[in-house]
């Protein structure tokens, strides 16, 4: 009865011809610690993953200039501090998933939503993980053998910051699939804000010239250049936590919607007291 009230509400999220109804179909009158929980993950993957840098000796980052045998020296002198920033990054992956499970969920409450919306979501929460933890594995690396050939080195620091600063097209995939959620609520009073919207439209704009960073070693498209490196860090950190923050208003305005979904099974039990079966069941 319930799986039919919800399917009479939404039918393009409900509906049970989609694999992804059975994430979808959760209790939303259900204590929301929960979901608070995996909203403020969001800015604690950020706070951590800004402390993985700091604690590696990498704000600001190692020079891409840098000799072989330089190279070599800066990592040998900051060892301690990128054996500690491995750690760190790894846990900051951790908070990372809950917190687009959870935003997955509350997309899911927009009207008229098609269930591809929240299961990209899922999807782009699921590959940016790797965002965080195959980096930090090659930080790992560089470390581990410093007696090895300098320009061994060389090669895995520049394989550290291509793999943690390229691979932009997941969050762009994930920020552009939440705008447009947004911009798909058609209620005077949105879950979300507009603003929040075009905020993640042209946010992950400043990723793009990552794009380019394996083609300068120096000036602002370099890894550690003005576009290359800090813009992107400033705005993915930035934009995390204002999502995360935005989450927590949603999650608190659900009240509404458990009303709805309370009262709609019952008018339904209802209706079907009042008429014959129809023989579906329904």
């Amino acid at each position: 009865m319930l799986t039919s009230s919800l399917t009479r509400l939404n039918p393009y999220l409900y509906s049970t011809t989609y694999l992804y109804t059975p994430v979808i179909m959760v209790n939303f009158s259900a204590p929301k610690n929960i979901q608070y929980w995996g909203a403020a993950c969001g800015t604690l993957s950020s706070v951590l993953f800004f402390f993985s840098l700091v604690a590696a000796h990498q704000l600001p980052p190692i020079k891409p200039w840098f000799t072989p045998e330089q190279t070599t020296e800066y990592w040998r002198k900051h060892e301690s501090g990128a054996k500690a920033g491995v750690a760190i990054m790894l846990l900051s992956a951790v908070f990372y998933l809950p917190f687009t499970a959870t935003l997955a969920i509350q997309t899911s409450r927009i009207p008229r939503i098609h269930a591809v919306v929240p299961a990209l979501q899922l999807a782009c929460g699921a590959s940016g993980v790797f965002t965080y933890v195959i980096p930090a594995l090659v930080l790992a690396v560089i470390p581990y053998r410093l007696e090895r050939n300098p320009e061994i080195t060389q090669m895995l620091t520049d394989a550290f910051y291509f793999q943690l600063i390229m691979p932009w097209p997941t969050f762009i995939v994930q920020n552009w699939v939440f705008a447009y959620a947004i911009l798909r609520d058609p209620g005077p009073r949105t879950i979300f804000p507009r603003g929040m919207a075009w905020f993640n439209i042209l946010a992950p704009i400043f990723y793009l010239p990552g794009n380019a960073m394996h083609t300068a070693k120096t000036g602002p498209l370099a890894w550690n250049g003005v576009l290359g490196f800090w813009f992107i860090g400033l705005v993915f950190c930035g934009q995390l936590i204002a999502d995360s923050i935005c989450l927590c208003f949603a999650i608190r305005s659900e009240g509404e919607e458990d009303l709805l979904l309370n009262l709609i099974p019952k008018k339904i039990e209802q209706d079907s007291a009042r008429s014959p079966s129809n023989g579906n069941g329904v």
